[in-house]
This record gives structure tokens, C-alpha cells and sequence, in this order.
């Protein structure tokens, strides 16, 4: 049996994908579970990590295969694909940091204009943001 276009919704997700079933009991589903925004943003604030695996909608998408011989298939989230999510989330971060610090969106901008630029405060920038994106994969991964 050949599964094109799956669409599962309640109120607060929806379930699209694409699959087979066979006699044999054998099952591989991909697809794909997406949060409404109100569940994605109420997720977020209760994890901040997730604010990461956010889509430009601001819905939490987790894609994830169906695979193996029933009864023992369950649900394995793709996670080069989260991989890929949590990288545009610390992109879209860092760049909402630049143009805070940059185009004087944020208190950090002003304090930078009146102090004379020096290398010491080059490398602790970095490091100051090198060590944010390390927590947040910290947090992100020990849970």
C-alpha cells in the first residue's frame, strides 16, 4: 500500500507525509509534525531551546520516519534535518545580535560608540558569543 499526501489535524498539530505498508508487516512512513503556533510558542517559553527548532511561522516542525516491521516500529525523529533547524536558528540569532549591536537596536550599541574600539574587547566579544551558542547547545543536548 502506497501512501501519498498523509494529512492527520487536530486543533493544536498536523501530521503531512508520505509512505508504504506491505504483507509483510513492513512500514516506512516519512513525514513530518507540526505544531500550531500557540502549542509552539507556550513549548518555547518552557524550553527556550526550542525556540531554535522554530520555522519562519513560528511553529515548531519535527520531521520523522515511521520505519521497520509492526509491531515494533515507533516514531525516530530525523535529526539531520533538526541539526539543519538549529543551526538556522543560531544564524537568524546572531544576526538579530549584529544588527542590535551594529545598527543601534540594542543598549549594547551605544556603550560600544562611547569606548575606544581594543583588541581585548574583539576577543571577549567572541568569546562572549562563542560561549552563548556553547550553552545553548549544552542546554540543548543534555536534556
Amino acid at each position: 500500500m502506497n501512501v501519498k499526501n498523509l494529512r492527520m489535524s487536530a486543533a493544536e498539530f498536523v501530521v503531512q507525509g508520505n509512505g508504504w505498508a506491505d504483507f509483510d508487516r513492513k512500514v516506512d512512513f516519512r513525514a513530518t509534525l507540526s505544531f500550531s503556533q500557540r502549542l509552539s510558542a507556550d513549548l518555547s517559553q518552557s524550553a527556550r531551546e526550542v525556540k531554535y527548532l522554530l520555522n519562519n511561522q513560528g511553529q515548531l516542525e519535527v520531521p520523522f520516519a515511521l520505519t521497520g516491521k509492526m509491531p515494533n516500529v515507533k516514531p525516530k525523529p530525523d535529526t539531520r534535518f533538526l541539526g539543519q533547524l538549529v543551526q538556522r536558528g543560531f544564524m537568524r540569532k546572531g544576526t538579530e545580535e549584529l544588527q542590535n549591536r551594529f545598527l543601534g537596536g540594542g543598549k549594547d550599541s551605544t556603550a560600544e560608540k562611547d569606548e575606544p574600539p581594543s583588541d581585548s574587547g574583539k576577543k571577549k566579544k567572541k568569546n562572549n558569543t562563542e560561549d552563548m551558542i556553547r550553552r545553548g547547545l549544552e542546554g540543548l543536548f543534555k536534556r
